[in-house]
């Protein structure tokens, strides 16, 4: 009789047991949250309390990973990919219900700040403190703004100073020492996608060496080249410090740029320019660069198809020229205007040896007493 009560407590227990653990259900109020271009976060309700309790995690139906509390953080994504997951309860090693399936999509990969520079300006007159340190870098496309960091013996691993939507951040100090500068991008405040950090970049705070500090010097290697009968490239090497870029012709300021290329337009057919370039520092230019000259090349040319003929075109080795009236004079130019032949004559046909020309796309002008009309030809 004994027997049989205890088989009779044993199995009601075991059917409460199993009455319970598939009772279990799955996880509710699961959520996906995109933490960087690569993460991201699922965080649900605990389903109970039970010590052996935990959490199957699944990426569609590959499982991911098993964890015993109610957050997982799933990294190594790919930049701009949704993925969908879900959740199950797993009691005692066996799994019950699925959660519905949640989906997220990873941010974009938000770029980093380039080029960060700091300058320093001492006892500046319009500044009330004795260190007027400023920060800049070049602009990042389509961010909310930037977000600012400095590192001092104080603060070793940074301390957040501020945001700005400018690429500028100007702080002051009284205080010697050294100053290192970092800055983020924040490409979406409101979902929170910001970059890594940019490297950073110091500063010593102390009179006697600001002066060495804020030194700028010319710039170097300038260059002058001609791009067409109107226009004039130039470049030069960066300057350390250099805060921008003033470019002067004859003396003449014509431009203040942040690069080291600008393009000079709108100049006269086969005239010669001349150009200097300084460096801008916090408060100081520099002297003048050498002095780089170029001529622009010859005159633009308008193809009129009238008056006379030109063949064999293309062309290897000779071009002939006839004409319904007397040729006084033919010139021949090149792409970009340049004369590269010219000859006077009195007749109606002429042949022009052009075996030396390179190959290319050239021009020919005909001038007769009733006026100057221009065909094109390729020289194979």
């Amino acid at each position: 009789m004994k027997k049989s009560l205890l088989l009779l407590f044993t199995l009601l227990v075991s059917a409460t047991l199993f009455a319970q653990e598939s009772s279990i259900n799955a996880p509710e109020n699961v959520e996906a949250r995109p933490i960087d271009d690569t993460a991201i976060q699922l965080i649900w309700s605990f389903v109970g309390n039970e010590s052996t309790l935990s959490y199957n995690v699944y990426l569609e139906d590959t499982l991911l990973t098993n964890v015993a509390d109610s957050t997982c953080i799933i990294n190594g994504l790919t930049p701009e990919t949704e993925y969908c997951f879900s959740v199950a309860t797993v009691l005692s090693g066996v799994e019950h219900e699925k959660s519905e399936e949640v989906c997220a999509t990873t941010f974009y990969t938000c770029p980093i700040p380039q080029n960060v520079k700091v300058n320093v300006a001492l006892n500046d007159p319009n500044y009330g403190k004795k260190y007027k340190i400023t920060c800049n870098w070049d602009a990042v496309e389509n961010v909310d703004g930037y977000a600012v960091y400095i590192s001092t013996q104080y603060y070793p691993e940074g301390m957040w100073m501020g945001n700005v939507t400018t690429t500028e951040f100007i702080i002051g100090s009284d205080v010697d020492g050294e100053m290192f500068f970092s800055v983020i991008s924040i490409c979406d405040a409101e979902l929170g996608n910001s970059s890594d950090r940019s490297e950073e970049v110091g500063v010593i705070l102390n009179e006697d060496i600001i002066d060495d500090f804020n030194a700028i010097t010319a710039p170097e290697n300038l260059t002058a080249t001609a791009k067409s009968n109107s226009s004039i490239e130039l470049t030069w090497d960066a300057v350390e410090n250099a805060m921008s870029y003033f470019v002067y012709c004859n003396d003449v300021e014509i431009a203040n740029i942040t690069g080291t290329t600008y393009l000079v337009e709108n100049l006269k057919a086969n005239t010669e320019y001349c150009y200097t370039v300084t460096a801008m520092g916090v408060d100081t230019e520099s002297d003048p660069s050498e002095e780089a000259c170029v001529t622009t090349s010859g005159e633009s040319l308008a193809e009129n198809t009238s008056l006379f003929n030109i063949f064999p075109n293309p062309a290897t080795d000779n071009l002939s020229i006839e004409a319904n009236e007397e040729i006084t004079e033919v010139n021949i130019y090149n792409i970009i205007g340049v004369n590269v032949y010219n000859e006077q004559c009195t007749n109606n046909n002429l042949n022009v040896n052009i075996s030396d020309f390179n190959s290319g796309v050239y021009f020919v002008k005909v001038k007769t007493g009733n006026g100057e009309t221009v065909k094109r030809f390729i020289k194979q």
